[in-house]
């Protein structure tokens, strides 16, 4: 869709580069507050969180990042592409025959098993070095990684060797400070660091960095903060103690204007009756652009858009490409075919709409679909 343009496009999807590189600006000078070794990298996984990898990381190296976090190696390829001098790390691992594709691009893979250790050894070996690596430790959210047990019981001859960048971790409910299990994966976390204390790591998600027990731990060397959604303006908690400025917006197109009778219906399974008179605006989003069906409403009451200060609630169910508004509130003729809608912006924050679809924001940016014109702003 190269050739999208605002005439042309369904929506369009605003993407603030200089609100990104503040926030990554805020979330540096705060942890530096508490530590002066420490380093903030930023997770562009999942094509920047819906926002675009390329434009994302682009405008958090011109904040001074250096240290890129990705999922797959196809990812890392395509950011190695847009950025020459910089530490890419593979979460998802090294992949099985795929040694020569990381060495060629220069990836660092994350390796979580003991069978992706003993490969990447052995292809040092075969190559006459070391390449970089990160050891990946299940410290309790039983995903990716070695147990500590594991970890420690490795031969010497073989962690002793490794080019090991740095070791890292992944809280499992950071984003609920007082969850009991913050603490159980902070003992371990501790584990490492004493059993291994000459290493770097990387602990602290986007709610890991506000996280006071990790804060409060002592690194003799680098402690690698790895902020994501905050990069994007999302609080991942109630009382996200850094500011961070909104990112992102999406407005789409009005497809048509209507009006029902009492008693019509609307949509798919006709979940909405009229029961009085009501003028409706058709918009150019649906489930395949992101907007989960379960934004879909049986009263007038629930999830809304904006349109220069009225609320639009949303009728009926969402179907593929679109969603009917009721804008009888908008005055008589101010709101027309080819005007675009709020759907997250000034007026409704993502969190809102996220809350509405019974989801997170993680979902919601990370589903927003291609037919919404990408628009970089201040960048």
């Amino acid at each position: 869709m190269n050739d999208m343009n605002e005439a042309t496009t369904t929506g369009i999807l605003t993407i603030d580069l200089q609100a990104l590189q503040q926030n990554y600006q805020n979330i540096r000078d705060y942890c530096l507050n508490f530590d002066s070794n420490i380093a903030v990298s930023a997770v562009v996984k999942a094509n920047g969180y819906g926002l675009g990898m390329a434009e994302v990381s682009t405008a958090l190296y011109k904040a001074g990042c250096r240290l890129f976090y990705v999922a797959t190696p196809d990812e890392g390829m395509a950011l190695r592409k847009t950025l020459a001098d910089i530490d890419i790390f593979i979460l998802d691992g090294l992949f099985i025959d795929a040694e020569k594709i990381y060495q060629t691009h220069n990836l660092i893979p994350c390796l979580s098993s003991q069978a992706q250790i003993s490969n990447w050894y052995s292809y040092g070996q075969s190559i006459g070095t070391q390449l970089p690596c990160v050891l990946h430790l299940n410290t309790g959210i039983n995903r990716l990684g070695l147990n500590l047990a594991g970890f420690k019981a490795m031969p010497t001859t073989i962690t002793q060797s490794l080019n090991i960048h740095h070791v890292m971790s992944h809280f499992a409910s950071a984003d609920v400070p007082d969850d009991a299990q913050n603490l159980t994966q902070i003992a371990e976390i501790k584990q490492i660091v004493d059993f291994s204390p000459q290493l770097d790591y990387s602990f602290g998600n986007s709610p890991g960095i506000a996280y006071e027990p990790l804060q409060n731990m002592d690194f003799l060397n680098t402690h690698i903060m790895r902020p994501g959604v905050a990069l994007c303006g999302v609080k991942t908690t109630d009382n996200y103690p850094i500011e961070l400025k909104p990112v992102v917006s999406l407005f789409v197109r009005v497809l048509q204007t209507s009006s029902l009778e009492v008693g019509d219906m609307v949509g798919y399974g006709h979940q909405f009756t009229a029961t009085k008179p009501m003028r409706t605006a058709i918009v150019a989003a649906g489930y395949a652009d992101g907007m989960f069906r379960s934004l879909a409403t049986s009263t007038e009451n629930s999830g809304y858009f904006e349109f220069k200060g009225h609320k639009l609630p949303i009728l009926g169910r969402v179907s593929m490409d679109m969603m009917v508004l009721d804008i009888s509130q908008v005055p008589d003729g101010a709101l027309n075919e080819g005007d675009f809608v709020e759907i997250f912006g000034q007026n409704i924050s993502l969190a809102q709409v996220a809350n509405w679809a019974g989801t997170i924001e993680y979902e919601i940016l990370t589903s927003l679909g291609p037919r919404f014109l990408r628009n970089y702003i201040n960048g």
